[in-house]
Order: structure tokens, then C-alpha cells, then sequence
């Protein structure tokens, strides 16, 4: 959206070089970051798909924290193929039952999973919801993770950019918010959810505001790979351990540092970077 006369410019050199390329449907930005290829393995047509929270941008790149997702599981490669579909056929739409694709189904979907978390709540069990978003504004999502708090849902949102909650005292012992700055931009989209022990986890490409949920093409993207799933959940509480740079959200509207033990450093940016060079 920032660099118009770039996406025309390159959009003119691929549609010289023969490359189809489908416009917008208008009135609705595509936002979705979603890359799916088709390839011949022994006769067959064999699909791969890419899902992510971030631009396929080398700029970018360089400066924003995000996540991908590169999966050849047959249900998600269809489904990928049904959002380029929608593109084509002008809003002709489609059934998901595994993607979650604005601006069809999010809000339902976010408010029915913190319901669930509600419902194990009140029955005792386990029930948290964890969530890394850039902003936090919608208005029905708001008064949905109000009312599970209420409820005793236990909320972590980990949210870089605008958040509209200042929880109540009744809600602040399970709402808790925190904000980081940092080296590289804080990008990435998280969802995890508690599910009655059996966490359920999605990457996203949407912030939860009207614009992303009700305006534009997003998509998020279930893991269902236990390590992946495991992965992210570190990921998240590495991030949440933050005392460096991690401002806390304190009930009033400020966002004041975290305190912390000065003999326990914890740059989560910093540690991200070596957990993942031991991966290698």
C-alpha cells in the first residue's frame, strides 16, 4: 500500500511476459500472504503451499519479524487454492474448513474459540488464550476477551502496536498485555489457545481491527504439527519473558517498562535469535 507505483510498474513486466496476474476485488484489500505452486511428481499434480504473517519482501525482510509456513498437507494446499479461486470468480464464495479467510469467518471464529475457553473454564479445566498481534481494536473482539476474563479465561496479549483494552480491576487478574520495541519490527501474528489441553495454533495474517476482519482478504493458517506447535509456543513465552524491552500495559493507559531482577536479562529479540541458530 505504501509503494503503488512499484506494484504497477512489476505488474505491467509480468503481464508483458505472459504471466496472468488477477487485480484486487474492489473495495477490498488483499492482505493474505499466501503463495501456492503446482508441480508434476510422477505423473500427478503434487501441491505446496506458503503461509505466512509477512510480505514476500527482501526490504522487509531484513527488519521484520515473521513466521512461514511451507506445507505440502493436501487439505491446506486446496484450500490455499480456493482463496486465488475467490479472486477469480469476483466473490464467489468459497467453503473452508481448515483456513480461516476474512472477510468471511474471523470474527466468528476468534469469539467461538474464546466461547470454548469460557465453557472449560466455568467447568473447571484449563483456559487460556495466548495472542501476538500488532493491534487489537475490534470492538466485538474487545467485549469477548472482557467476558472471558470475567469468566476466568486467563488472556497473555502480547500486542506491538494498538491495543484499546484497559482492563477493569475484576479483569486485570486474568488480562494481561504487554508491548515490545525493539531492534526489529515485532510482526508476526500468533494465535494459541488453550483447547482443553490440546493447544490449538494458528499464524495469521491479520490484526484483530474491522479493517482486516470485515475489509480486506486475510488469512490464518492452523499448525497441526505437535513440534511446529511446540516450536511457537516458545517462541511466544521467550517473547512474553521479555524484561528488556517489553512495556506492560499497568491499567491506567500507561505502557511503563517491566520491572526485573537486574541479575535476569531476558531480550527476547536477542534469545529468539539463538534458539533458532541451535535449531540449525
Amino acid at each position: 500500500r505504501f509503494d503503488e507505483e512499484t506494484n504497477i510498474y512489476y505488474t505491467n513486466i509480468l503481464q508483458h511476459e505472459g504471466v496472468k496476474v488477477i487485480s484486487s476485488i474492489p473495495g477490498y484489500k488483499v492482505h493474505s500472504k499466501i503463495l501456492l505452486i503446482r508441480r508434476k511428481e510422477m505423473g500427478k499434480d503434487q501441491y505446496y503451499a506458503v503461509l505466512g504473517t509477512g510480505n514476500f519482501n527482501e526490504a522487509t525482510a531484513k527488519v521484520y519479524t515473521d513466521v512461514i509456513l511451507f506445507t505440502a498437507n493436501q487439505a491446506i494446499t486446496a484450500e490455499v487454492n480456493r482463496v486465488f479461486y475467490l479472486f477469480e470468480q469476483r466473490f464467489l464464495r468459497p467453503v473452508f474448513r481448515h483456513l480461516i479467510v476474512s472477510p468471511f469467518q474471523h470474527r466468528e471464529f476468534i469469539c467461538n474459540a474464546i466461547d470454548h475457553e469460557i465453557a472449560n473454564a466455568r467447568a473447571g479445566n484449563p483456559a487460556w488464550v495466548k495472542v501476538k498481534l500488532n493491534s487489537l481494536v475490534d470492538e466485538r473482539v474487545v467485549e469477548k476477551i472482557r467476558e472471558g476474563a470475567r469468566e476466568g479465561v486467563k488472556f497473555q496479549l502480547l500486542i506491538r502496536g494498538i491495543c484499546v483494552i484497559i482492563p477493569t480491576r475484576r479483569e486485570q487478574k486474568n488480562i494481561a498485555i504487554i508491548s515490545i520495541v525493539d531492534r526489529f519490527l515485532e510482526h508476526s501474528r500468533l494465535l494459541l489457545f488453550c483447547n482443553n489441553g490440546q493447544t490449538m495454533c494458528y499464524i495469521s495474517s491479520a490484526d484483530w481491527m474491522k479493517r482486516n476482519l470485515d475489509h480486506r482478504i486475510e488469512v490464518s493458517c492452523p499448525v497441526f504439527d505437535p513440534g511446529h506447535i511446540q516450536t511457537l509456543h516458545e517462541v511466544f513465552d521467550i517473547s512474553w519473558n521479555d524484561n528488556v524491552k517489553a512495556r506492560v500495559q499497568d491499567g491506567s493507559g500507561k505502557n511503563i517498562y517491566r520491572k526485573r531482577d537486574e541479575a535476569t536479562v531476558h531480550r527476547s529479540q536477542w534469545e529468539l535469535y539463538h534458539y533458532f541458530a541451535q535449531k540449525k
